[in-house]
This record gives C-alpha cells, sequence and structure tokens, in this order.
C-alpha cells in the first residue's frame, strides 16, 4: 500500500491513512492507521538487503534484465526541518570537501580503509550540510542517495549516506553490496565525481570493469591531461559525434585506456556561452576606467572573485586586469570535447562512448525520484526513518519502470489510461456490494502488456443475511 501510494499519489504516512481508506480500493485492507504505516516501514529497514536482493532477483528473472552493464551515481535531497543530526558519539573530522584524487592512506591497507570508511558513516547522522550540494542548497542539511540502474533503467539498487558524504568515498561499500548479490561480470559506468586510482582499482576487483569519467583540467593551473596532448585521427560515428582512442603508457603495467569524445554542436554552443562572457568581461574591464580610485580598486575586486566574469582575467603585479588570452585559447581547444577511460580492452572505442552517454538513465531515475515519487519534503528525523522513506521511493521507481518498459507508456500517460477505473459501493440491507467500472481499450491494452488480468466486474459481495 505504501509503495503503491508513492507511486500514484505521493504525500505523507498520514495522507497514506487517508488514501487507503477513501482513496484506494485494496482487498483486505479497507483501512490503515499511520502508527501500523510506521511498524511496515521498521520492518522494511530491518530486512532491507534481503528485500533488496530477493526483489532484484525477481525482477530480473521475470523479465530477463541484463545486468552486464550497471550505471552508478548519487543525487541528494535536502530536509524542511532545522538543524543537522548529531555523531553518534563526538564529532566526526569529516569527509565534507574531501579530495577525491588522492589515493589510499600511506600505510593504511585498503580492506582496513574500507571498514573504516563504512563504519564512520554509520557513526554519523544522515542529516548533514555540505557546501556541495546538488540542489543548490547548502543552507539545508541534506542526505545522499546512491542508485544503480541497468541499460533498461531499471533501478535495482539503493544507499543512503550522510549528506556531506563525497562521491569517491561510497565506492568501495557499493562494490561490495553488488558482489554479494553474485551478478557475474558487469561493467560499472559513472562520472568524474567517483574517479580516483584507489576506486579505478576496486571497480576491478573480481574481473569486473569501468567506464568512468575524467577530469578535463588538473592542478591549479587547469592544464589537460596526458591524453589529450596525444595526436590522433578521430572517428566520426552515424550520430555525429566524433572519437578517439588514446592509450597512455603502452606496454607498462600503469597502461590506461581513453577514448576522447567531441560533440560538434557542443562545440559550438561552448564557443558562444565563452564569446559573450568574453564580451562581457571586455565591457566591464572598460568601465573599471570611469571609476574614481576607491571605486575602481572594489570594482576591481568583484569583477576579479566573479565566478563566471572572473574565469578569463588576470592580474598583473599592480593590481591591472587584462584578459588572459592564453587561457581562453587553452579552453577553446576543449570545446564539446569531453574524456573517459575504461579498464576494459574487449570494448569497442564506440562501445565505450554510448555506454557513457547512457549515464542519462540514471539522471532519469534522480529527476523521477523527486518529481514522480516526491522524495522530498522529508519531515522525518530519525535515520531509520529517513532510510525506510529512501527506501519506499526506491520501490516505487522500480514499480513505475517496470511497467513503463513493459508497456512502452509514460507513467504520466499510464496514469490518464488507469484513472478512469472506479470502484462504486452500493449500501444494501445485506452490506455493501462493491464493483469496478468497465476497463476500457488503452486500460486493457495495458493490462495485457502486463499479464494482468482485469479486475472482476463484482469485487465484494455479501452473504444475504436470513430473514
Amino acid at each position: 500500500a505504501l509503495v503503491a501510494h508513492r507511486a500514484l499519489d505521493p504525500g505523507s504516512k498520514l495522507a497514506a491513512e487517508a488514501w487507503v481508506k477513501e482513496r484506494a480500493f485494496i482487498p483486505g485492507l479497507p483501512s490503515v492507521e499511520v502508527q501500523q504505516l510506521y511498524r511496515a516501514m521498521d520492518y522494511l529497514l530491518e530486512a532491507h538487503d534481503e528485500i533488496q536482493r530477493d526483489v532484484f532477483w525477481s525482477v530480473r528473472n521475470l523479465f530477463n534484465l541484463e545486468v552486464d552493464v550497471l550505471f552508478i551515481d548519487t543525487t541528494s535531497t535536502y530536509f524542511e526541518i532545522d538543524g543537522e543530526d548529531a555523531d553518534d558519539d563526538e564529532e566526526s573530522d569529516a569527509s565534507d570537501g574531501a579530495d577525491s584524487d588522492s589515493d589510499d592512506d600511506d600505510g593504511v591497507p585498503a580492506d582496513v580503509a574500507e571498514h573504516d570508511a563504512v563504519a564512520e558513516r554509520e557513526r554519523r547522522g544522515l542529516r548533514k550540510r555540505s557546501r556541495h550540494s546538488k540542489d543548490s542548497r547548502p543552507d539545508l542539511a541534506q542526505a545522499v542517495i546512491g542508485f544503480a540502474v541497468t541499460r533498461d533503467g531499471i533501478p535495482v539498487r539503493c544507499w543512503v549516506w550522510p549528506g556531506n558524504t563525497v562521491d569517491a568515498t561510497v565506492i568501495s561499500e557499493v562494490k561490495r553490496d553488488l558482489n554479494a548479490w553474485k551478478l557475474g561480470r558487469i561493467v560499472a559506468v559513472m562520472d568524474t565525481g567517483f574517479n580516483s586510482a584507489a576506486n579505478r582499482k576496486i571497480l576491478q576487483g573480481a574481473g569486473d570493469a569501468f567506464i568512468i569519467g575524467e577530469k578535463m583540467r588538473l592542478g591549479k593551473d587547469g592544464s589537460p591531461p596526458e591524453a589529450l596532448k596525444r595526436p590522433g585521427r578521430y572517428k566520426t560515428l552515424a550520430n555525429g559525434l566524433r572519437i578517439k582512442e588514446v592509450i597512455v603508457n603502452k606496454g607498462s603495467v600503469t597502461a590506461r585506456r581513453f577514448v576522447i569524445v567531441h560533440n560538434p554542436d557542443q562545440a559550438t554552443r561552448d564557443r558562444e556561452k565563452r564569446d559573450d562572457i568574453v564580451r562581457e568581461t571586455e565591457r566591464r574591464l572598460a568601465n573599471l576606467q570611469q571609476l574614481d580610485k576607491k571605486a575602481h580598486h572594489k570594482a576591481t575586486c568583484e569583477l576579479r572573485a566573479h565566478g563566471t566574469f572572473g574565469r578569463y582575467l588576470r592580474q598583473s603585479k599592480t593590481g591591472t586586469l587584462t584578459l588572459d588570452k592564453a587561457k581562453i585559447a587553452r579552453e577553446a581547444k576543449l570545446d564539446g570535447k569531453y574524456l573517459i577511460s575504461t579498464s576494459d580492452d574487449h570494448l569497442s572505442a564506440e562501445d565505450v562512448t554510448m555506454g557513457y552517454k547512457q549515464l542519462h538513465e540514471i539522471e532519469r531515475v534522480n529527476r523521477d525520484l523527486k518529481h514522480t515519487v516526491d522524495v522530498r519534503p522529508v519531515y522525518h528525523r530519525r535515520k531509520d526513518r529517513i532510510k525506510a522513506h529512501v527506501l519506499l521511493c526506491w520501490l516505487a521507481l522500480l514499480l513505475i519502470r517496470v511497467i513503463e518498459n513493459e508497456t512502452s507508456e509514460t507513467w504520466h500517460n499510464l496514469k490518464n489510461i488507469t484513472w478512469p477505473l472506479m470502484v462504486a459501493q452500493h449500501r444494501t440491507q445485506h452490506g455493501p456490494i462493491s464493483q469496478s467500472s468497465t476497463p476500457k481499450s488503452d486500460m486493457k491494452r495495458v493490462l495485457d502488456a502486463l499479464n494482468v488480468k482485469p479486475p472482476k466486474r463484482y469485487l465484494e459481495l455479501p452473504r444475504p443475511k436470513k430473514t
């Protein structure tokens, strides 16, 4: 009932209580009290590992899911209530803002570091503020939510972490949980935020492989990585993308395989956007000359610190601002490009590119989490209730995506198609008679695609009372 409510008419647990009683017809469940719903959430959390595993295998076997490729990503949700959670004991020294490019700590074995990181996350409260809020709400406490999604867009696993968790610190836990399912060999696809030498090593464990995004600028000066400096010809794909494969340190144990992808349309957009920024920067530089000394000094500092217009400026020893033409030229060489690396030598460069582009499947899951099943507003305070709430949202997303894939319809259209299906109750002296409406042709098509029988004409018939 909670999963159906979250998928069809998302709301609070109190709203679910009213929904079951007044708007939904659930055989054997005419009504429910909110405390029963909270107990159901407690059970869901208590058995969540087994439930996620059993649900996955049931869905995989029923729909022949392909799980040779899994897309991993995180999103966040913020809380409408003030304050952060306290940690279980003394204050955590924190992972917020950790360097995602660093390797394992010197002298600390990987398995010990993994155990310590998981234990640290368990010790910390969930509701934490982060200056790297993906919802652009650093003023509010948040929680980080992770998903593993198949190439068909089916979310098969979810995780919940404290709001100041950095993406690069969760890979060992994700890999451990997926290995426990004995899935066979998989290729994990993820974006740049998860990339580090330690994580790449973890992702290759048990014979698995990765496709992962790479940073285009390294160090304080933003210099390009070695792979982008290598010469070579691009190959044009049918969809218009241009790709070039590069092997760095070929023949060495440190060899790495990269694919440079160039999107001509994106390159045009990047160039036009940069040209607009440069023109506006030049206009602001010209305006500085018209200001007196005090106002000029203040305006100069503001322009230099500006996140957009200060990007292409350089400051001389005397404090004069000028356009950094060398940086503009370097940026122009990166227009429309992104860099991918992979540990799988058997995948073609085209397959690597197409696999990485499919990350939009998990981005759609993240959007639906916030706008279809309405993971927020979240008013729960307790860690266990927050996790149970996210698990309910995950189950609702799983239900939605499976039905969409089987019917080739969007969830919005499906709700419109099934909305006319009503149940009317006739009160008689013998008791209520529940009668369903006749399904229309579109609804019959949807039910056939799902291999679901239409509801019976009469759902409840009372026994006649003896007179």
